[in-house]
């Protein structure tokens, strides 16, 4: 079996993923808990509403917010702890992508606006 498990009192917007083994009567037999890896960008929330927080490793960020259509909706360049308003934009699914001053992506994900 494999699972997710979100830790409310850490507020890092991290899931811990977890792996179970268990024997044909359902006992558990093993199980390992995989190891935080090292995000370069967090958004949050999602879903979100009026701002998009955003925390990174580096300054001199570009990001850029599109429509499901493809059209960009906004770009911004951001600090390591930044917020976007959101305000302007209607109820939807959102794609988001980070880039470097390299212009090399460095993050994309999906973002709802409710």
């Amino acid at each position: 079996m494999a699972g997710t498990r979100y830790d409310y009192q850490t507020q890092n917007q991290e899931r811990d993923v977890y792996i179970l083994n268990v024997n044909k009567d359902g006992i558990l037999t093993w199980a390992y808990n995989f190891p935080e890896t090292t995000r370069q960008v967090i958004v949050y929330p999602n879903p979100g509403h009026d701002e998009i927080s955003i925390v990174a490793k580096q300054n001199n960020l570009k990001f850029d917010l599109f429509s499901t259509e493809g059209f960009r909706i906004l770009s911004k360049e951001i600090e390591i702890q930044d917020k976007i308003n959101t305000s302007h934009i209607p109820r939807g699914i959102y794609f988001y992508k980070l880039y470097n001053p390299d212009s090399e992506t460095i993050s994309t994900g999906k973002w709802i606006k409710n």
